[in-house]
């Protein structure tokens, strides 16, 4: 009796009892497990709470990176806002820029079609063309040469740059240019000015040769062609021609004498204002008369061996204030 009795308080000892009460006056509710039922409960609560607080730390995790990972995105989103800001700004500075070198670029194109006009004026007003077709005196013969343009080259090795520094030096060298533009427009203007104001004078000056031929004496002291022992002062050049080789107007003006002169032979004198006149002598025939107006490259006789002469040429004098010239240094060149 005694073995089943401790039995028994074995087996209740074994197990665990819940007991639920209501807060009203209903049956009390027993729940009775035995201690293996009991730990596998226990068990399973213990794991659940370790697997709650597992979630909830890993959810906090996840949040925190999540936070941390959204303030990265705002952060590069208001960098991109930023540049895009900036592109833009640089954009309409580099659009400015743009058109200021068009303005500049227009300016230069003026200013060398400018120049152009100038230089086609004043190649109008001494007729240099004509000084190709006359002029065969190889040392008075040159080549021009023109200045090269000096360009501004940025270079770089892909190093990072400060673009607000290099906009502001672009548009510093912009300005400069076209104030340089400017003054180099407002120099030609005068330059204009005063050749329309010497247009006259360049139309008179005697800048080409009378005749194409051949320089056989120059201006100066040399020996006489009729008594080799003596000396004479040349006042002119010689250009050795055919007979009835046209003899032209050396420049605009006025002929005041043509007709025989003893030792000149047919001489045509024309009057070019500002004190220049012009001597054509030894020609065979002549074509104008006192009084006529005539332009450079006019034909005013034909070339020969009249007066004191030792064969057909061309004798040619330039007299400023009756003071003879060297007509060589008359010649303007292209």
């Amino acid at each position: 009796m005694k073995s089943k009795i401790k039995k028994r308080n074995n087996n209740i000892s074994n197990r665990f009892t819940i007991m639920i009460v209501p807060n009203s006056s209903k049956k009390v509710i027993k729940l009775s497990f035995s201690r293996l039922t009991s730990n596998l409960l226990v068990s399973f609560f213990f794991i659940l709470c370790l697997s709650l607080c597992g979630s909830i730390c890993f959810s906090l995790y996840q949040q925190k990176k999540i936070t941390y990972y959204a303030n990265k995105v705002e952060e590069q989103q208001n960098e991109i806002s930023m540049l895009m800001e900036k592109n833009e700004n640089y954009l309409a500075e580099l659009t400015s820029l743009q058109d200021k070198t068009k303005e500049v670029m227009n300016q230069l194109d003026a200013l060398s079609n400018f120049r152009n006009m100038i230089y086609e004026k004043v190649n109008k007003s001494t007729n240099n063309t004509m000084q190709t077709n006359l002029n065969e005196i190889e040392y008075y013969e040159y080549s021009s040469t023109q200045a090269s343009n000096k360009i501004i080259t940025y270079q770089g090795g892909g190093e990072s740059y400060d673009f607000d520094e290099i906009a502001k030096n672009l548009n510093r060298t912009v300005d400069s240019s076209k104030n340089i533009v400017d003054i180099e427009y407002k120099k030609l203007q005068d330059l204009d000015s005063f050749i329309e104001e010497i247009t006259p004078y360049l139309e008179a000056y005697p800048s080409i040769l009378p005749t194409k031929g051949k320089l056989t004496s120059t201006m100066g002291w040399r020996r006489n062609p009729f008594n080799s022992s003596r000396g004479e002062f040349h006042s002119g050049i010689d250009i050795a021609v055919n007979v009835g080789t046209d003899v032209v107007a050396t420049g605009n003006g006025t002929v005041i004498f043509s007709a025989y002169k003893r030792g000149y032979g047919y001489l045509v004198i024309i009057d070019h204002g500002f004190g220049i006149h012009t001597y054509y002598a030894h020609n065979s025939s002549l074509l104008v008369e006192e009084g006529d107006i005539v332009n450079r490259g006019d034909i005013i006789a034909k070339s020969g061996s009249t007066g004191y002469s030792t064969g057909p040429h061309v004798h040619y004098e330039i007299r400023l204030n009756n003071v003879p010239q060297d007509p060589l240094t008359y010649i303007i060149k292209n």
